[in-house]
């Protein structure tokens, strides 16, 4: 069960640059990888 304290900062975390530029580059990552 989330509070609504912890969704508020998720929410945040979410909405910064970083996290966005983070989540791309897993992405990115991700798509390089060879898959059987």
């Amino acid at each position: 069960m989330e509070s609504p304290e912890g969704k508020k900062m998720l929410d945040f975390r979410k909405s910064l640059p970083a996290f966005r530029e983070k989540e791309r580059l897993l992405q990115a990552i991700a798509r390089n990888q060879v898959c059987p």
